[in-house]
């Protein structure tokens, strides 16, 4: 019969052409569409819901009123603070975290004024701000810095037992008041070295000791006893 060519080797293609290795055939002129999978969407849309609740659930907490109230406190805007607390919170019970906040508020007030870095006008405002929060023990403690204001103007005053009855009163008030202690100690010094010294006047002054017996007895008294000031009046009785 007649003669033929050589089969084309395995990997060649139409009349023999080469082609890549191994060769699949012809390019098909319309691939089949891949239908696009909803389930990326799906998840794609659940979470971008839960991050917007996120945000909105972080915004609302961020943004309530207790929390507004507490960065004004924190960042020592107190009339703002207690404006939020009038409009919005007024009645509710106070958390312990705005309760930390004021104190620390409160604790800087006297402070603040005894040492000159605040002056009476702007002090007087800190704690009228104060004033206006409840809570059971707190107005107690707002009154004993009111109490430690009269009680160091009084000191400063040289009228050393209405200091001394003010800070007396501020520890009644708070008995847990570094600023009332101290403030009773150095009053009841001061006290005691003026009653010395008008004993003094009165001894050197006309030798009246009656007089210098006489105050000192007083002094002792309203202190409730004192051990440098009996002693004084020991001397003084043994001198006449």
């Amino acid at each position: 019969g007649p003669k033929t060519g050589p089969e084309p080797p395995f990997g060649a293609g139409p009349q023999g052409e080469p082609q890549p290795y191994p060769y699949a055939g012809p390019e098909p002129i319309h691939a089949p569409k891949k239908k696009k999978s909803k389930k990326g969407l799906i998840i794609a849309l659940i979470v971008v819901v839960i991050l917007a609740a996120g945000g909105l659930t972080f915004y609302l907490i961020w943004n309530s009123a207790e929390n507004r109230m507490n960065r004004a406190i924190k960042d020592g805007d107190l009339d703002d603070a207690a404006e939020i607390y009038v409009e919005k919170l007024a009645g509710e019970e106070l958390s312990e975290k705005t309760l930390s906040l004021l104190q620390e508020a409160l604790d800087q007030v006297y402070p603040a004024y005894e040492s000159g870095a605040m002056d009476y006008d702007d002090a007087v405002e800190e704690l009228q701000a104060l004033s206006v929060f409840y809570a059971e023990g707190w107005n107690d403690r707002v009154d004993a810095v009111w109490s430690l204001f009269d009680a160091l103007n009084l000191k400063n005053d040289g009228s050393y037992e209405s200091a001394i009855s003010r800070y007396k009163e501020a520890l009644e008030l708070d008995p847990e008041s570094e600023d009332a202690k101290a403030g009773l100690e150095e009053a009841t010094d001061l006290y005691r070295q003026d009653v010395l010294g008008k004993a003094e006047e009165y001894i050197s002054g006309s030798s009246d000791y009656e007089g210098a017996a006489s105050v000192l007895q007083s002094a002792i008294d309203f202190l409730g006893g004192d051990e440098e000031l009996e002693q004084k009046l020991t001397e003084v009785n043994e001198a006449y």
